[in-house]
């Protein structure tokens, strides 16, 4: 680390992080091996969550200790210095997707929940797979759901929009909550969060897709 590049934690910080998370919260910790073209700096902790709810307790954790905190998911889209990142950075690897069934159509399993840390690509095969329409647009983009909501992302004609019912966020010293289509002011590459003055994390998502053709979809 650059000698005018200091941690802002303080040794009370560390300690309960380290209290909390145990090896889970790496101290100094290079961000280059989590972006995609492998640049980046130390950060002053680095943690990794596997699900929404470690994602959400790693980000109430370092609100309550008053840590700046940000949320890297595939590392596509960013450039860090090589000074890194001061406060906390959690990795997003939260990337759990399932079926589930339809609330207006019992027994159609079309809609799609997904953690805010799955690949935009991965949700696309796995619609594929269960013979569903309407994200193939997704396929290739090398970001994740949680990144895709804020900034309404799309390809080819299609948008996270077009599919988007409901997102599970977590705010700054608030209870969970869940946020629906008409709340979210989708435009292009936008949405409600794109300027939040309010700390928030999405930690999953639900989508509805259409009954396809399987070899239709993979053309």
């Amino acid at each position: 680390m650059p000698e005018h590049v200091k941690p802002i934690l303080s040794k009370e910080q560390q300690d309960t992080l380290i209290k909390t998370f145990g090896g889970h919260a790496k101290l100094n910790e290079s961000i280059a091996p989590y972006t995609t073209i492998r640049i980046g700096g130390p950060v002053d902790v680095l943690m990794v969550a596997h699900n929404e709810t470690e994602l959400g307790e790693m980000a109430q954790t370092c609100w309550e200790l008053n840590l700046p905190v940000v949320i890297l998911g595939n590392g596509s889209n960013v450039l860090v210095s090589d000074k890194g990142i001061r406060g906390e950075c959690i990795i997003n690897h939260a990337d759990q997707i399932n079926l589930i069934e339809d609330p207006q159509n019992p027994g159609e399993m079309n809609h799609i929940f997904t953690e805010s840390g799955a690949l935009l690509g991965k949700v696309s095969k796995f619609a594929e797979e269960h013979s569903l329409a309407t994200f193939e647009w997704a396929e290739g983009i090398p970001g994740t759901i949680g990144g895709s909501i804020i900034g309404n992302a799309g390809a080819y004609g299609g948008k996270i929009s077009d599919n988007f019912i409901s997102a599970k966020i977590s705010q700054r010293g608030k209870e969970k909550r869940l946020i629906f289509l008409e709340d979210m002011d989708f435009r292009y590459r936008y949405s409600i969060f794109k300027h939040s003055e309010e700390d928030f994390i999405v930690l999953s998502a639900i989508f509805k897709l259409l009954a396809g053709e399987p070899e239709a979809i993979r053309q």
